[in-house]
């Protein structure tokens, strides 16, 4: 018990610091806190003043791996279950892409290399066992919404000029 409460401490200390010199800082790092383990994961975020990040994990062993190239970003990745994985890849000018995962065992990709103009999409999956894959961007699917209901679904999108 002491240790777990050593262990608060010691992050509530650093989160603010890092909250206190975040606007310095070139780079984004966030910690997930899965357990009794922390796990780093950095983000390579271009410092603007347009940029807003906002995760939350409820739930056990889920994953986040995101990388974002853009001066305006707006990211809102939300995780309520177990075993749920988001990984993305985005760049463009700007950014506006908002992950819901509300069950078990769902998983969402999506990489697109190309530089866009704008990428404003929507991803929501109800349910377990849901995977959303997509792959590139263009003036079609820029202001693209997928909700996902049920279980043991998968969907793949392939956006190419």
């Amino acid at each position: 018990m002491k240790e777990g409460f050593k262990s608060i401490v010691a992050i509530s200390i650093f989160m603010m610091s890092f909250f206190g010199f975040g606007q310095e800082l070139e780079e984004a790092v966030i910690y997930q806190l899965n357990n009794t383990s922390i796990k780093q994961l950095q983000l390579p975020v271009k410092q603007t003043e347009n940029s807003s990040i906002f995760i939350l994990q409820v739930g056990t062993d889920n994953i986040i791996e995101t990388s974002a190239n853009s001066t305006d970003i707006e990211l809102a990745l939300n995780q309520n279950g177990s075993n749920n994985v988001i990984r993305m890849v985005d760049n463009a000018d700007r950014i506006n892409v908002s992950v819901t995962q509300n069950g078990d065992q769902n998983t969402f990709t999506k990489y697109n290399f190309f530089n866009n103009t704008i990428v404003n999409s929507s991803f929501i999956q109800n349910g377990n066992n849901q995977d959303i894959n997509v792959f590139g961007e263009n003036s079609i699917s820029e202001t693209m919404k997928i909700t996902m209901t049920g279980d043991g679904q998968s969907l793949i999108v392939r956006n190419f000029n």
